[in-house]
């Protein structure tokens, strides 16, 4: 698409918002359209920026806290700066972009206020199969292509968002999301009696002990993504793999996590939609655990009433069996083939 430009509105708030934002940048620029990612965070009030990191230890923390961390975390909404908001108006008409693509619900009240602004072909993209808080209780004021990626509860998924060629190894990865929520740590130890386990942590206190037939990786607890970061080279934290010495950490080597979530064996984690966008994307199997909100519970049901992914009590209860790996696997890939590729969708998308 020659001089065709694309505009990404995204959160760091879920890092699954983040990076499918990335991901879409990727997929758009294999189709020569330029495109900027804008992330909701910059253009807070500083003292709300700084509570943010603030926020995440607490979820990560405290499951309590957690499972109300999705709503308190939509309020953010409510606190762009003024000055930021309209010099970030200005700027996008200056720049004129063929397509706006809004992928976190918190731009909505912006948009709403600039609907009779010159924007055109703006789609509107659903990452989970129900409404997210940062989505609820929103009437969008402008004309747009709302597109449920994942599918909903009434309508099966028609996209993809794009594909991954896999490289399959016997490891297992168990994690919390992007900000490591919940009490997935309690189940390492029962695990690695059976699997091989990768374990993602978010500070040194999660470390438990030494197991046999797993590893610990430390994703980067202040790690908060912004413009800058989006737009970079280096867009996503990495991953640094520990050693343990004397009963301490020791960084061993560092890596791209999307690498070890694709070339997994299975991802044993919460139902989010980024985590299912990726599962779909390389045919890797999902093992759930329990849902902490409304939509990560939609999520659940979706895919696995349609045999694409299976609850960790279930696998456990058929002994960790491969049958049901390989089988959903071979779901994911019949399911992939039916979708269609999201980016023509919005760049076919005229008003």
């Amino acid at each position: 698409m020659k001089n065709s430009t694309a505009a990404i509105f995204t959160s760091g708030m879920g890092m699954g918002a983040y990076s499918t934002a990335i991901i879409m940048k990727n997929e758009l620029l294999k189709k020569n359209i330029n495109t900027t990612i804008y992330v909701y965070e910059d253009y807070l009030a500083e003292t709300k920026k700084e509570n943010l990191i603030a926020y995440k230890k607490v979820f990560h923390e405290n499951v309590r806290m957690a499972k109300l961390g999705h709503a308190l975390m939509s309020k953010f909404e409510s606190t762009m700066d003024i000055d930021r908001s309209n010099k970030l108006f200005e700027n996008l008409c200056a720049n004129n972009y063929t397509y706006i693509i809004i992928m976190s619900g918190n731009w909505i009240n912006f948009f709403n206020e600039k609907q009779n602004s010159k924007f055109k072909n703006i789609s509107c993209i659903h990452l989970d199969c129900s409404e997210p808080p940062s989505w609820q209780g929103k009437e969008i004021k402008f004309y747009n292509n709302n597109i449920w990626l994942l599918g909903t509860q009434k309508e099966t998924a028609k996209f993809y968002l794009y594909k991954k060629q896999k490289q399959n190894n016997k490891d297992f990865v168990i994690y919390g999301g992007g900000w490591g929520m919940g009490n997935y740590l309690q189940y390492v130890s029962e695990l690695s009696k059976h699997i091989k386990l990768n374990i993602i942590i978010h500070n040194e206190n999660d470390y438990i002990a030494q197991l046999e037939n797993s590893n610990w990786f430390m994703m980067d607890q202040e790690w908060i993504p912004n413009n800058q970061i989006a737009n970079s080279n280096s867009c996503n934290p990495m991953l640094r793999k520990y050693s343990i010495y004397d009963n301490k950490l020791l960084i061993e080597s560092e890596l791209n996590g999307n690498n070890l979530l694709h070339d997994s064996k299975g991802i044993i984690t919460k139902p989010g939609g980024g985590t299912i966008i990726d599962s779909i994307a390389s045919a890797t199997p999902l093992i759930f655990l329990p849902p902490f909100s409304k939509h990560e519970e939609d999520n659940l049901e979706y895919y696995i009433n349609r045999n694409l992914a299976i609850t960790l009590d279930k696998w456990k209860n058929n002994n960790y069996s491969d049958y049901d790996l390989n089988l959903i696997r071979s779901n994911l890939q019949k399911y992939a083939e039916k979708l269609m590729p999201i980016t023509n969708e919005i760049i076919n998308y005229k008003e």
